[in-house]
């Protein structure tokens, strides 16, 4: 579509990082995974770049092994679609283990911390409850020195639907920031923790 593909462009011209929002089939299929990289590619220039699963579907180590086949940079997939919280256990960037080639893959995770879903529509808490969850997980984060992300989709910003979601947005995407944490894209972490792994 030409709006997405000009739309594409003009995030990265302001100097923002686009990446795949990959789908169901290409958590299983090697070759639709392909498909889907050679679009972006083609459209946004970018040879390097993260993504997530739709549905936050993810099948290890099939999952794991398309996305290093695929040269994908890091993943941001590893949550819960119906709890918050760590998938893992864990809140900053790893890589899963290949125990057929007894070696970590390629791909960095990214863990997702909380999605607009899980809160607002799986376990329909208000406003108020959903922020109190927030909370929690960013005092748990901070004492790990970790990482917080969260997914949140425009259908979210629906007032009729979730009276209050803009205000809890916006308190959101400013609270890690009163927990003295800085915002960083998907490549920035990677670089960041990459330079780590190799000191």
């Amino acid at each position: 579509d030409k709006k997405i593909r000009e739309l594409i462009r003009w995030i990265q011209d302001e100097g923002c990082e686009t990446g795949i929002h990959g789908t169901v089939r290409s958590a299983t299929e090697t070759n639709h995974m392909v498909g889907l990289k050679k679009k972006f590619q083609e459209v946004s220039g970018n040879e390097t770049f993260g993504l997530r699963q739709h549905r936050l579907v993810y099948e290890y180590p099939m999952t794991s092994s398309i996305h290093e086949e695929n040269n994908i940079l890091y993943d941001a997939t590893l949550g819960f679609a119906e709890q918050e919280g760590f998938r893992n256990a864990y809140c900053l960037p790893f890589k899963l283990y290949d125990f057929k080639h007894e070696k970590p893959f390629n791909t960095w995770e990214i863990p997702l911390t909380v999605m607009d879903a899980t809160l607002l529509h799986y376990r329909k808490m208000d406003i108020a409850k959903a922020e109190e969850a927030i909370d929690k997980l960013l005092n748990e984060i901070k004492k790990f020195n970790g990482l917080f992300t969260l997914l949140w989709h425009n259908s979210f910003f629906d007032e009729d639907l979730y009276p209050g979601v803009t205000g809890l947005y916006e308190r959101i995407i400013s609270k890690p920031k009163e927990h003295g944490a800085s915002s960083m894209t998907g490549k920035e972490v990677i670089n960041k923790f990459d330079t780590f792994a190799l000191s």
